[in-house]
């Protein structure tokens, strides 16, 4: 019974840490593109410039 409730607990970390994972990559990503964007605007801003 016990292990049972071990186990159902592992997974439920699991699936938490799992979880957290993903979104640690959404940020990421979501920083990365927004890094980009800003790139992008400098680049079009030195175009302008030039």
């Amino acid at each position: 019974m016990k292990s049972v409730r071990r186990s159902l607990h592992l997974r439920l970390v699991m699936r938490s840490v799992r979880r957290s994972l993903r979104l640690r990559l959404l940020m990421r990503s979501v920083r990365r593109s927004l890094h980009l964007r800003l790139v992008m605007r400098s680049v079009r801003r030195d175009l302008l410039l030039l």
